[in-house]
């Protein structure tokens, strides 16, 4: 059981840079831990993802994928070419973890380098 910090107050950023033409959601949330990330982006995520992407991305905005319980994740494919995940658990002992994918169905995952507890998504 986890027990927010005295004072805590939940955010979500979404930053734009159109110089680099990125855009970064940032939250400092509960993060995942590398089995989190295997289980929740990379064996759901994947399973099926090109073919989800090619059923939605042509679609009208009435049939778009907004409103898809759980396939918030795909979205983020269609409008950016590279999605990168940079997340730290809160649970103890919990290193940080960097995720990368192009949007095909290969991907890596490493060590990360993040130091505070929570997830960051850049999109390029």
């Amino acid at each position: 059981e986890y027990s927010l910090p005295e004072g805590y107050k939940g955010r979500v950023d979404v930053i734009v840079d159109p110089e680099k033409k990125t855009l970064t959601f940032k939250d400092n949330g509960l993060g995942m831990t590398a089995d989190e990330v295997e289980e929740y982006i990379n064996q759901i995520a994947f399973s099926g993802a090109t073919d989800f992407i090619e059923k939605y991305k042509d679609k009208s905005n009435s049939d778009q994928i907004i409103g898809h319980f759980g396939l918030g994740f795909y979205s983020a494919f269609m409008v950016a070419d590279e999605v990168h995940i940079d997340t730290l658990s809160y649970k103890d002992g919990a290193k940080a973890v960097h995720w990368e994918c192009d949007g095909g169905t290969e991907f890596s995952m490493e060590d990360g380098d993040k130091t505070d507890v929570g997830t960051t998504i850049p999109c390029s």
